[in-house]
């Protein structure tokens, strides 16, 4: 009883308070335990995208509003990016510029004026933005009915553009009121991919058929919308197949077309052209490969994702190119009377990398010779590695020895086989034979392979790779790998290292890259085509300016450029005429059974490295052992782009600038001694920093 009378009391206080619910007694919202009713919107702002909310309790009818701000639940990221998408849409491809310095001055201090290149990331003249009117309405049609009729597009293109797969519903509703569904289904369209190198339909349309979007009919709509929801047909034709009957079975059913044309939609046979790509310049194609590597590096993305960078987010693409130097060096390398010939037969390949010393900018590279008549074409500047003989010697052994002071200028070393293998002494040298003590200078002069080996052994094959490896970025040279047969191989000795015979090789801008250090005060920037990439609202996501790092002292780069003057002056690439007008350094390279020739020189104002051999390698034995081909190609195009780019200016200095470090010294060039007064006339000078020089007057005369 006593638990029957708590309850009425307790209903009785309930009415009590909801005093709102007894007929003819005044509500008191106050006293209401509220039930509302869902949200309701009163007032909505012009753009949608804010609205006032009411909702009304059902008892009481007491009211609450609330403001709704839809755009709070968007990430400013989101927005960034498809306004980015729109003001873009004129020109979605990314473009490739240079900088036009007027100085080298200016390049080294990155002061230029960015100017378009010819080239840029485009299919053909039928790829272009569609807009939402200008798009057919057949392709409007079968998307929204068989592309979209699960997925908002919204919610396509958040996951396309942020990556995110589940955004919420209130975001797209945001992003649909904000843009509206035809001009995101605008954007989607413009930008889907079809394949790695085609994205949107204007793309597609031409990729795969030659077509304008206004010349598509029906079945060709739906392979398209058959493709966005499977992969390129090229890829994967069983899936892409089905889709494309299901959606032409879904329009017979409704009745968007007849039986017959069903029948003869299924009955087309589609050819699907391979991607198009324009056949860039040399300088060009080594752009695209070098962007593609240096967005997945930087931005940790895959080769495929780079891809669609290049080709739909309308990237700049900051290349250091000198149009003018390119121009010259494809014109010279089209010109077969420029280099030299064997009669009948086959004629050799041949490569070459111009670059700025102060930055080691690559202003111009070609990779083979001739016309370039496709993007196949065997690149042996960039792409191809092959082993450099001797001129790897400067870089591997003299200048790191140099630095570590294990040598000065006029060092002795013996000039004599290192060991035997079996009975034959290693290694020789050309011309054959052993000299006993001689001056580093002149050891490098004429490219003696004992003192190389000698002086790579003493200063570590392990401290070598590090040198080229690390402080060079020269990565072609093997640290460690397993051959065909299992075995652990390395270019680690003195043959790679010291003789060029390497496992792979190089390519010529590493091998130019590196040298960089003699003709820039010992500075090593790394060399690149790139500076930077900017996204289409100019923000820098690439940086590729690279890090100066000194590797050897200013006095030992001058030092090193004094012996590879010696190379030129009265070495083995003496028979060079530029340097009767401006000092020359280099050093030449010659690989076992002469399969490969290398020259890789500089001026005060350019480096140029030059390969020369057969594709499939074999002999040079038919061309001059006097007169390199390599370094004829060479002091031909130097002569040239000096004609056009130093002389012409009115440019009157001619000589290396030798560091206030070196001191210059009579020595011996018996003795390597500092000359005596019996010395006569093999007085000559040497160079050397204070720290690293002869000591005695000569004692051998």
């Amino acid at each position: 009883m006593k638990r029957f009378v708590a309850v009425i009391s307790l209903i009785s206080l309930v009415l009590s308070l909801c005093a709102c619910t007894q007929t003819g007694q005044e509500k008191n919202p106050s006293a209401c335990f509220h039930t509302y009713g869902d949200w309701y919107v009163t007032v909505k702002s012009p753009d949608g995208l804010k609205y006032n909310e009411e909702r009304v309790c059902t008892l009481c009818q007491n009211k609450e509003v609330r403001t709704v701000d839809l755009m709070e639940s968007v990430p400013e990221d989101w927005i960034t990016a498809f306004d980015g998408v729109l003001a873009n849409r004129d020109n979605p491809a990314s473009d490739i510029l240079y900088m036009e310095y007027a100085t080298p001055a200016d390049r080294a201090a990155r002061n230029g004026t960015p100017v378009k290149y010819k080239s840029q990331f485009v299919t053909d003249d039928r790829s272009y933005w569609s807009t939402y009117d200008t798009i057919p309405q057949i392709l409007k049609d079968l998307f929204n009915s068989y592309v979209i009729p699960e997925t908002p597009v919204a919610k396509l293109l958040v996951t396309a553009y942020t990556g995110v797969e589940e955004p919420d519903e209130r975001q797209l509703k945001a992003l649909e009121e904000k843009y509206g569904r035809n001009t995101l289904a605008e954007i989607y369209l413009n930008t889907v991919r079809f394949s790695d190198k085609l994205y949107g339909i204007s793309a597609a349309a031409s990729g795969y058929w030659g077509k304008y979007l206004s010349e598509l009919d029906t079945a060709d709509v739906a392979m398209l919308c058959a493709i966005i929801n499977t992969d390129d047909p090229r890829v994967d034709p069983e899936a892409n197949k089905a889709e494309y009957e299901r959606i032409l079975g879904s329009l017979r059913d409704n009745g968007s077309i007849t039986e017959e044309e069903y029948n003869g939609f299924i009955a087309k046979e589609f050819t699907f052209a391979p991607d198009y790509v324009p056949n860039y310049d040399w300088y060009t194609e080594t752009v695209v490969a070098d962007a593609k590597a240096l967005l997945a590096e930087k931005l940790s993305i895959d080769e495929a994702a780079a891809d669609k960078m290049l080709y739909g987010d309308g990237l700049k693409i900051y290349t250091v190119v000198d149009p003018e130097v390119q121009t010259l060096l494809e014109n010279f390398f089209i010109t077969d009377s420029n280099f030299m010939r064997i009669s009948g037969g086959v004629q050799p390949q041949c490569a070459m990398v111009i670059t700025d010393p102060a930055t080691a900018d690559i202003v111009a590279l070609v990779g083979s010779r001739g016309e370039k008549t496709s993007n196949d074409a065997p690149n042996y500047a960039d792409e191809r590695t092959r082993s450099p003989g001797s001129s790897i010697k400067p870089v591997a052994v003299y200048g790191p020895c140099l630095e570590n002071k294990l040598i000065h200028y006029s060092s002795l070393v013996n000039d004599n086989y290192y060991n035997m293998l079996g009975d034959r002494p290693w290694p020789s040298n050309w011309p054959v034979g052993y000299r006993g003590p001689t001056p580093v200078y002149d050891g490098i002069r004429r490219s003696v392979n004992t003192i190389a080996v000698r002086l790579l052994m003493e200063f570590g094959p392990e401290n070598s790779y590090d040198f080229v490896h690390n402080k060079l970025n020269m990565h072609s040279v093997v640290g460690e790998e397993k051959n065909a047969y299992g075995y652990t191989v390395n270019d680690k000795n003195a043959s790679a290292l010291a003789l060029g015979g390497m496992l792979h090789g190089l390519t010529v801008r590493e091998l130019i890259g590196a040298y960089q250090i003699f003709n820039n005060k010992g500075v090593f920037t790394g060399n690149r085509t790139i500076l930077k990439i900017e996204d289409r609202f100019g923000n820098v996501i690439v940086d590729n300016e690279g890090t100066p790092s000194q590797v050897i002292t200013p006095g030992n780069a001058s030092i090193m450029t004094k012996m590879l003057q010696n190379v030129v002056d009265s070495g083995t690439a003496d028979c060079i005429t530029l340097d009767d007008r401006v000092e020359c350094a280099g050093k030449t390279g010659t690989t076992s059974y002469d399969m490969d020739r290398w020259f890789m020189g500089y001026t005060p104002y350019y480096m140029g490295g030059v390969w020369f051999g057969y594709e499939q390698a074999r002999s040079l034995a038919g061309f001059s052992e006097i007169k390199s081909p390599a370094v004829d190609v060479w002091d031909k195009f130097m002569t040239v782009l000096h004609e056009q780019k130093v002389f012409s200016k009115g440019i009157t200095a001619t000589d290396f600038e030798l560091d206030p470090s070196v001191i210059v010294k009579d020595i011996c060039s018996g003795s390597g001694m500092l000359a005596g007064a019996n010395c006569g006339n093999r007085i000559t000078k040497g160079y050397y920093t204070e720290d690293n020089m002869p000591t005695e007057t000569c004692t051998w005369h």
